[in-house]
């Protein structure tokens, strides 16, 4: 496992490295305020399978500059799941969401929910792989010590610590898939359309039940043809066309 790891760390890194003459060109234009040549550099760049945090911060900030707001957000969101704990681009994401008509209301989450979802997405998904690994070794290792050792007082404090190991491990490898979900499950997305209504059924003929404004987040939730079901953070949903949005 680690050293697919390691594989996977090269081969991104051989990538970006092969891609940094296009991606400086790009960010020559951008400070030339060259934005349209700017956008059309880092597409290149995406079009080659190269993601990155960086990358995909910097489309967002250039967006904005030609008032593509809802571009802006989608890209500072796909941003922000490589890179969870950047303040810049939290605060950016924050910033150009004031832009955003529809203001839509969470609905309240239990706070230990809350909790557990701000510890897990304070590291990366690697980086939780890796404490789960280590947790899990330090488990065999406890396990060996109790079953090696003669002592009582030994046996007992190893048993106990080989237990809060492996229930570390668990909850790292859970945290870690968690993560990786978030980034490949495309279950959300961005409303690129300036207006959109959303129907009670996957057809024209359905009720109008609202109408949402580009740079709107939604969740999707189930998809027929053309149509993809949607719900927002205060729990409205419905269906609206693919056409509209797109995935982060």
């Amino acid at each position: 496992m680690k050293q697919l790891f390691l594989f996977l760390s090269l081969t991104v890194s051989i990538a970006l490295s092969a891609q940094q003459g296009v991606i400086d060109q790009a960010n020559d234009f951008y400070t030339q305020e060259k934005y349209e040549e700017a956008i059309q550099m880092y597409d290149s760049v995406l079009n080659t399978g190269v993601t990155s945090a960086e990358l995909y911060y910097n489309l967002g900030n250039t967006h904005y500059k030609l008032g593509h707001i809802a571009q802006c957000i989608l890209f500072y969101e796909r941003a922000l799941q490589l890179s969870p704990n950047d303040k810049d681009i939290a605060y950016n994401l924050e910033l150009v969401q004031q832009h955003v008509v529809d203001e839509i209301e969470m609905v309240d989450e239990f706070f230990l929910s809350k909790m557990m979802r701000n510890v897990r997405v304070s590291l990366a998904s690697d980086v939780w792989a890796k404490w789960s690994m280590t947790s899990f070794v330090i488990a065999l290792v406890l396990l060996l010590v109790f079953f090696l050792t003669r002592s009582t007082v030994f046996k007992r404090i190893a048993f106990y610590m080989a237990i809060l190991a492996f229930l570390a491990s668990l909850l790292s490898f859970s945290f870690s898939s968690k993560n990786k979900k978030d980034i490949t499950s495309h279950d959300s997305a961005i409303v690129l359309a300036p207006t959109v209504t959303v129907n009670s059924s996957p057809n024209e003929s359905g009720t109008q039940i609202f109408v949402l404004h580009e740079g709107t987040k939604v969740s999707i939730s189930d998809r027929l043809g053309d149509w993809v079901e949607i719900m927002l953070s205060d729990g409205n949903k419905g269906w609206m066309k693919a056409e509209t949005i797109e995935e982060i």
